[in-house]
């Protein structure tokens, strides 16, 4: 569930940033509204936020579901000097605090926002990126502020990116205190019939079994989503459960390529992205 709300929450700042950005009017002399873009500086970073994940090490697929979330935020309030009359969408983040404030007389190229905002992010939620990552993100950032100063000059570029930033640590600070750091405090699992036990050939512990106390990335967004009670546990051969469990285990018995190729594709194991 918390993966879902996370992700869904994530596309849902995405939305709202590219509508806000394609209904603006142009206006070069204050920042009331922003000028309509394209979502090329998104588009690139998402992609190369994709590789960073499909090359990281040490944190379980799931766990993705924050850095999807937070690199959303950054995008979505580092265009908050271009939004003014939609500046109360923030007030909905769970905690946030310490958002820069826009200049009332600063100009700001809003790509340029974006760009140093998702920069400043991806380092941030990836500090263990290999060597050839860290330089991607670099020169990713590198390459459209030198295609900015273009179109824009350099003071303009360089108060953006200070903006882009300082929203990046706001929200990377935030997002260190969301609780994800005792996913995996010392856990109990209770024994029993019906109950989770550890299976060969590892016999590991559970993982992150307290994930779901998380603290959510938008205040409310769990309210009235609690799902209905799986089905009770039984050995009756005619119970929903019973029922429910011979299905995977008869497919488990007749597997080709394709079926197993989706299983690594979907497979949740610590430490391994797939």
């Amino acid at each position: 569930m918390m993966k879902r709300q996370s992700i869904a929450s994530f596309f849902l700042v995405i939305i709202f940033s590219l509508l806000l950005l394609s209904s603006c009017e142009k206006n070069e002399n204050d920042n009331d509204h922003s000028p309509a873009f394209t979502a090329e500086v998104l588009d690139k970073w998402m992609t190369l936020q994709l590789r960073l994940m499909r090359n990281a090490t040490g944190i379980p697929n799931h766990g993705f579901s924050r850095h999807f979330a937070y690199a959303g935020v950054a995008a979505f309030e580092s265009l908050a000097a271009g939004r003014p009359a939609n500046n109360k969408w923030s007030v909905k983040w769970n905690g946030l605090t310490g958002l820069p404030a826009s200049g009332p007389f600063v100009k700001y190229y809003y790509p340029a926002n974006v760009n140093a905002a998702m920069a400043a992010i991806n380092r941030s939620l990836f500090p263990n990126a290999n060597a050839a990552d860290k330089m991607a993100i670099d020169s990713l950032e590198e390459a459209l502020s030198q295609d900015f100063l273009t179109k824009q000059s350099q003071s303009v570029i360089t108060a953006s990116s200070n903006f882009g930033k300082a929203v990046a640590t706001a929200v990377y600070n935030w997002a260190e205190t969301d609780g994800y750091k005792n996913a995996n405090t010392l856990y109990m699992a209770p024994t029993g019939p019906g109950k989770w036990a550890p299976t060969a050939p590892a016999f590991a512990s559970p993982a992150t079994p307290y994930w779901g106390n998380n603290r959510t990335v938008v205040t409310g967004s769990t309210e009235n989503t609690q799902p209905a009670a799986p089905p009770a546990y039984s050995t009756d051969a005619n119970s929903p459960f019973y029922q429910m469990v011979k299905q995977v285990y008869d497919a488990s018995q007749n597997l080709d390529n394709s079926k197993k190729d989706m299983a690594i594709y979907w497979r949740d194991v610590p430490g391994v992205s797939s």
